[in-house]
């Protein structure tokens, strides 16, 4: 919401590859986050996260530049940088917690997932029991 905030101001909005840029790089940190939570391991959750910190380093970079620029004052730049200097530690943290943790997922491995796919496929459908009633909900014979 605080890039946002910074993305749709006046100054900002005119400089539109800039606005594009840290909008991408904002949206990047959330997809891959939540698709880190899809991941199977641990380690593909972590490499999901490293991710997540370059496309912070955009921002950083994309805010600086807006600065320099003189689109956004340095007040205007606070909230961001306050959420980036908390978002980045925590990064740091959760991916090296992952990286210690050898453990796979909840999730079974791929081999039994599809082994469990491939039985579910090849069994029949269940017939349902035939309920042969009519408009008026007799039963028919």
């Amino acid at each position: 919401r605080e890039s946002l905030k910074l993305t749709g101001q006046p100054t900002y909005l005119r400089n539109v590859r800039l606005r594009e840029q840290t909008d991408d790089a904002v949206d990047s940190i959330c997809r891959n986050i939540a698709e880190g939570f899809a991941a199977d391991t641990h380690g593909q959750f972590a490499w999901n996260l490293r991710i997540s910190r370059r496309s912070l380093n955009e921002i950083q970079d994309a805010v600086l530049s807006a600065q320099q620029k003189r689109i956004l004052s340095p007040a205007d730049l606070v909230p961001v940088r306050t959420l980036m200097k908390r978002l980045r530690p925590a990064l740091n943290r959760f991916i090296d917690y992952l990286e210690r943790s050898p453990k796979q997922r909840n999730r079974p491995p791929l081999r039994i997932r599809r082994e469990f796919v491939r039985r579910i496929d090849s069994q029949p459908p269940k017939q349902e029991p035939s309920d042969s009633r009519n408009a008026n909900g007799r039963q028919e014979d």
